[in-house]
């Protein structure tokens, strides 16, 4: 149980870890904390929220978001001073039940920083995209984890698979290019194979 993923700007890190503290704590251990730098800048506009420009802060929000978590799930008072985002004697009671903390996942797929942040901080990583580019983030992450001494094979890794359904090739086009005019950017590995209906019921009968 947890998400994929929690942007860091759309709330303060340490009402968030204190909340998923809570939720651990009151379903047994069964929390997974996933968190990301956030990507959408219309989201954040049209909630009334500060857009950061350049991802590269946003990944050391991020980061910051992670380390004041796991400071509120482990200490009795945490106190710390980061460049966006500061506590002081912060108590989050009740503790979460699985220790040290939530498995912490992390979600994006940006090779210099995004990764290397997966690399140092995270459980586990999960990314989207088409099979090829999904291998070669993996090769960059091993890279990462190799330079930081950590090895991959310790962080849990899953792939978001995204699947659109129609009648119709014209209806699975059509849904697409609605799709992409709430959201451009939005990955869509429909685009890189249609199944034709009827060969899925040729193969059933």
């Amino acid at each position: 149980m947890g998400t994929l993923v929690l942007c860091p700007s759309h709330r303060y890190p340490a009402l968030t870890a204190k909340m998923a503290a809570t939720l651990d704590f009151i379903s047994n251990g069964r929390v997974n904390y996933g968190v990301g730098a956030g990507w959408h800048k219309v989201e954040q506009l049209a909630y009334g929220l500060p857009w950061e420009e350049s991802a590269a802060v946003r990944i050391d929000q991020m980061i910051e978001g992670i380390e004041i978590a796991e400071l509120m799930w482990t200490e009795e008072k945490s106190t710390y001073e980061g460049r966006y985002y500061r506590i002081k004697d912060a108590i989050c009671e009740p503790k979460p039940v699985q220790k040290p903390h939530p498995p912490i996942w992390i979600g994006g797929g940006g090779e210099k920083l995004m990764l290397k942040a997966v690399a140092k901080h995270a459980t586990g990583w999960n990314w989207f995209g088409s099979v090829a580019l999904y291998k070669h983030k993996l090769e960059v992450l091993a890279n990462h984890c190799s330079e930081l001494g950590r090895n991959l094979q310790d962080l849990l890794i899953s792939w978001d698979g995204h699947i659109l359904i129609a009648r119709t090739k014209e209806e699975l086009r059509s849904k697409i290019q609605r799709i992409k005019s709430f959201s451009p950017n939005y990955p869509l590995s429909c685009e890189a194979a249609e199944i034709d209906p009827s060969d899925l019921l040729s193969e059933s009968s």
